[in-house]
């Protein structure tokens, strides 16, 4: 009897403290908490799903309606939007909440209206436009205001932090970007931009003075940095060639990414001093569609043949017959980009959720 009470006494001290310690857990993750923590006190059954019982209507009133969590006897809410689609609230974690991405969520009516350019200093900046790119597929918001809204000054700013070096500084909590127009149009090529670019990017370049120049200035910035990084050095110096061994590694780990909702940035070596950075963005017919920022609004393809990789349409002096040696990198920075998508739905799921309350 003394034993049986002190199981009571842990299992319902095992409640509190779950109900203490997470208080914005999905209800589903506490209550198999709940009967976890029973059954390892060895408690009886009826005693188990009894305090169980207890706990969901204890739950469903707990603390106000601030922090009021699903029921997971409640309707269920679902989120669309120009990144995911039915993204079910019930279901969210850190690790799945890109999976709920839509195929068109990088459509290249929402590439940077930039060619890859050179300056005096760098050759090239594709490793700051494709990191650049790649924030803005995450965090932008399209076709979620009115058409005739312009760009503000704070959403222009906003806008600069995230493509620049000091993205890494930011709070977490202020990154999900405002919602933007649609880049529902593409104009002629001129020079290094787009002619007549539409939506966000039509606004900044008409709206703001030498505000392309200040935007090309921030990948630059960003460029310099990336290749100042010791690691990245490290990759850019080293001259062995990649067995098919570590090819098919790198492989699947692509295809792993994309089918969790994730991008990959690859820095392509052909020569010692040749690279080139790339994103893959999804599987696409016998191959893998890319953005390459020498040629941002063509379709190009990467293809993993025989244990190795090619790109026949890229644009770096070779014939597109030569295999090219693949590294794998910014895989923190795309962690931080899913947590950051994860804060932001999980807030407008409580959101919804609140709204029931009201």
């Amino acid at each position: 009897m003394i034993t049986e009470n002190r199981g009571v006494l842990i299992y319902l001290s095992n409640i509190q403290n779950l109900f203490t310690s997470y208080p914005t857990v999905a209800p589903s993750v506490v209550l198999c908490s709940l009967i976890g923590a029973g059954l390892r006190n060895s408690l009886s059954r009826t005693l188990v799903y009894f305090v169980t019982g207890f706990g969901i209507i204890i739950f469903s009133g707990w603390g106000n309606s601030s922090m009021a969590l699903p029921s997971p006897f409640g309707p269920r809410h679902y989120i669309n939007d120009s990144l995911v689609s039915n993204l079910d609230c019930k279901k969210l974690t850190p690790y799945n909440v890109l999976t709920y991405v839509r195929p068109d969520a990088f459509s290249k009516d929402r590439h940077i209206p930039f060619i890859n350019w050179w300056t005096p200093f760098q050759p090239g900046n594709c490793w700051g436009l494709s990191q650049a790119q790649r924030r803005l597929f995450y965090l932008m918001r399209f076709n979620e205001r009115d058409p005739s809204k312009k760009v503000t000054k704070t959403e222009y700013s906003q806008l600069l932090t995230i493509v620049g070096p000091s993205f890494e500084n930011l709070q977490i909590e202020n990154m999900i970007s405002t919602p933007y127009n649609s880049l529902n149009k593409i104009g002629w090529f001129n020079g290094n931009f787009l002619q007549e670019p539409a939506g966000v990017f039509h606004d900044i370049l008409r709206l703001f003075k030498n505000s392309s120049q200040i935007f090309k200035e921030q990948i630059e910035s960003a460029q310099d940095l990336l290749q100042s990084d010791i690691e990245n050095i490290n990759i850019l110096l080293d001259s062995r060639k990649h067995d098919h061994r570590m090819n098919y590694m790198t492989y699947q780990t692509i295809l792993s990414s994309l089918k969790m909702g994730r991008m990959p940035l690859l820095v392509i070596k052909l020569s010692l001093v040749d690279f080139h950075v790339i994103l893959v963005k999804r599987t696409l017919g016998n191959g893998l569609e890319i953005y390459d920022s020498n040629s941002p609004f063509l379709t190009k393809k990467m293809y993993y043949i025989n244990g190795e990789f090619f790109i026949p349409e890229i644009n770096m002096g070779q014939t597109g017959k030569e295999p090219l040696d693949i590294f794998l990198r910014g895989e923190d920075e795309m962690n931080r980009l899913a947590q950051i998508n994860f804060n932001y739905y999980q807030k407008r799921c409580q959101k919804m959720e609140d709204s029931k309350y009201h």
